[in-house]
């Protein structure tokens, strides 16, 4: 896999993980794509450098299945 670059984005509702890579803080547009914000935290972490930012826009995020670790 790619990584994309040092400081990724992400814009939940007006983007898309599939066609954007995230190197933009910018909405989907087919005149934007690629380079435009992708629309979950989980895509942004796939592309961001080790050591680099992930740049999260304000929304509400909905958290996956989460479990406390055991004791």
């Amino acid at each position: 896999m790619t990584r994309a670059a040092a400081s990724v984005y992400v814009r939940p509702g007006s983007s898309n993980d599939t066609t954007c890579n995230s190197t933009v803080d910018a909405a989907y547009s087919a005149s934007a794509a690629p380079l435009c914000a992708v629309a979950t935290i989980s895509r942004a972490l796939q592309l961001v450098e080790t050591g680099g930012v992930v740049n999260v826009a304000a929304s509400q995020y909905l958290l996956g299945r989460w479990t406390s670790p055991a004791r």
